[in-house]
């Protein structure tokens, strides 16, 4: 008979996060949010990957986050609902934000 490996330490670290958020009924934390999101982004598409490099909440993220829930496991389907929680905590932004830049001579003319 095989015995299960061990949890990593950011996966014990994750599910405890995640606990404290239920116990209190509130969101994950940002970062727990992006963690999760890098869990799933390998798997799935554009709006997961934004929401990881930049933290926004767009309308693709709310299209992945609903695909997913149709193809969810118990424990998996358990970071999808905290992760869900955090995303629809937050508002909608579908433009990625980008850096101003800097004035240059033409800008005066």
């Amino acid at each position: 008979m095989s015995h299960p490996q061990p949890l990593s330490p950011d996966v014990v670290r994750l599910k405890r996060e995640i606990a404290q958020a239920d116990v209190h009924g509130r969101p994950i934390s940002c970062q727990t949010a992006r963690e999760l999101a890098s869990w799933f982004a390998e798997a799935h598409g554009p709006g997961f990957r934004t929401f990881l490099t930049t933290g926004l909440v767009t309308s693709q993220l709310h299209t992945e986050l609903t695909r997913l829930y149709d193809q969810r496991s118990e424990e998996a389907g358990h970071w999808l609902a905290n992760l869900a929680r955090f995303v629809l905590s937050q508002p909608v932004d579908s433009q990625p934000r980008r850096r101003a830049r800097r004035a240059t001579p033409e800008d005066t003319r």
